[in-house]
This record gives structure tokens, C-alpha cells and sequence, in this order.
């Protein structure tokens, strides 16, 4: 008998090693699995684009608080150096229709607003907004000159090329904030 005659004719025997029988049990369970792979990647890829786009307008609120509060600061400012032309370019046009130069609304806000007008200490307070960012609420706590306490609420709107301008003031004299 010749070496390996035996053999012929008869179907071998494969035993799979340990290894082989596990990526065979891995491939048979992603098989089994990719409609819900498929889901499941679907399924990440819409949340991550609806995070990501919850971010972006968390991210949009806190741009237009910073650009109200930079605005109304800015005014503040320019009250504080008497700069009436600097203080009127905040105004909105309606308060411009109303107040139709600068010195009118520069006697009005002297007249009126005195603790906007010269604030010994300030800090902002609550925000709001309205109509899509289209009015913008912020609340000015003041600390007047004088040592009295003021809540000023300031509205400001956007204007058709998108930036803002005051559109008015609200002040009260005020100890604590109320909010909006």
C-alpha cells in the first residue's frame, strides 16, 4: 500500500480551530445584524446632525446677547464721555424719527435717563428675545451716581441690514432683578 492510498476516496474531515469558529460566530452575528447596523448608523449620523444644529443656535442666542449687550454698552460709554454723536448712531430709526438730531436726544436722555446717562457701576442682567432675534430684551442693572438702584430694559431691534439699534429704554427704580 502506498503511502496516503488509503485515503483516496474518502471525503477529509476539517476541524476548525477555536479562531476559526469565532469569526465565523463575529461574521454570522454582523450579517444577521446589518439592517440594524444600517439603522443604527442612519440613526447616529440624525442625532449628531440635530446636536449639531441645536449647538449652532445656542451658539446664534449667545452671539446676539453679546452684540446687544456690546451695543448698549458702546451707548453707555458714549454718554459717559458726553459724545452725543457716538450716543445717537445707537438709536434705532424710530427713536430718530422722534428725536429728529442729536442734541434733542442728547437733552432727552440728560433730562430723563440719568442713571443710563451717568451710571456710577452697571452690570446685565436677564435677556430676551422675540420674533426670531427680531426685538432683543436686555436688562441693565444701575447702580446710579447717587447710590440709587435702577433696572433699565432695553429694547433693541434688528434693523433690515441685520445688525441692531435701541429702540427704547424702560427704567424703574429697582434693589433687586425682577427680569424680563
Amino acid at each position: 500500500m502506498r503511502f496516503g492510498a488509503a485515503l483516496v476516496g474518502r471525503p477529509r474531515q476539517i476541524i476548525p480551530t477555536k479562531r476559526t469558529l469565532l469569526k465565523l460566530k463575529i461574521r454570522a452575528i454582523f450579517d444577521a445584524n446589518k439592517p440594524e447596523m444600517i439603522t443604527m448608523r442612519a440613526f447616529s449620523a440624525v442625532a449628531f446632525l440635530l446636536l449639531s444644529l441645536l449647538s449652532i443656535s445656542t451658539v446664534r442666542a449667545e452671539d446676539v446677547q453679546k452684540q446687544a449687550q456690546t451695543l448698549i454698552e458702546s451707548q453707555i460709554q458714549a454718554f459717559l464721555h458726553n459724545d452725543a454723536d457716538a450716543a445717537y448712531s445707537f438709536a434705532a430709526p424710530g427713536i430718530k424719527a422722534l428725536y429728529p438730531d442729536k442734541d434733542t436726544f442728547f437733552a432727552m436722555v440728560k433730562r430723563g435717563y440719568e442713571p443710563v446717562y451717568h451710571p456710577g457701576n452697571y452690570a446685565f442682567g436677564r435677556s430676551q428675545s422675540q420674533d426670531g432675534d427680531a426685538l432683543l430684551y436686555q436688562e441693565v442693572l444701575i447702580t446710579g451716581t447717587d447710590g440709587q438702584d435702577w433696572s433699565a430694559i432695553y429694547q433693541l431691534a434688528r434693523q433690515p441690514d441685520g445688525s441692531y439699534k435701541i429702540n427704547g429704554v424702560q427704567i424703574v427704580p429697582n434693589t433687586t432683578s425682577k427680569g424680563i
